[in-house]
């Protein structure tokens, strides 16, 4: 569980060193902070309309830690240069001889293992401000019952697609 600080500090630790984390990586850790928001957003929405407070508070910090790393992981996203060199589209290159080739760029099993360890960051947006969606859709004064809490909560949660996509913001 996200609360466990040994699972916390492993997800610091590689979000803290993401230039050296391989495209499939990048992918699996998205995917897991993902899955696990939504997870939990689901039940704390499910809680939130019980009228037991202690239920509901109890989804407080792992909502707060989920949004953190989602935060932590756009802003580190966007710094992921995208490769150039070998695997770049390489340019056509001509025949050497007849039917001989020069040397292209690899193909096959090798060519789409390269591409599986490309990440793209551009691919992951739609999905992920989905799921942002979702949480802004949450009834967070319920949680977080005063303002200043619940505009950091907000913050971590959206901040990062504000100031890295604005015209999202204006529509």
């Amino acid at each position: 569980m996200i609360t466990d600080p040994e699972i916390f500090d492993i997800y610091r630790s590689i979000l803290k060193h993401v230039d050296s984390v391989s495209g499939v990586a990048m992918s699996k850790i998205l995917d897991s902070i993902s899955s696990g928001l939504a997870s939990e957003l689901e039940v704390t929405m499910r809680d939130v309309d019980n009228t037991d407070q202690q239920s509901y508070m109890a989804h407080k910090l792992p909502l707060e830690l989920y949004a953190f790393l989602l935060h932590w992981f756009v802003t580190a996203a966007e710094k992921v240069k995208q490769p150039e060199g070998e695997d770049a589209p390489a340019a056509a290159k001509p025949k050497k001889g007849r039917g001989g080739k020069a040397g292209g760029r690899a193909t096959g099993r090798a060519a789409a293992n390269r591409r599986k360890e490309i990440f793209t960051w551009i691919d992951q947006i739609p999905a992920t401000l989905g799921l942002i969606s979702k949480v802004l859709r949450l009834k967070t004064q319920r949680i977080w019952t005063t303002t200043a809490e619940r505009d950091t909560f907000v913050k971590y949660a959206t901040v990062p697609f504000l100031l890295c996509y604005p015209d999202v913001s204006q529509s």
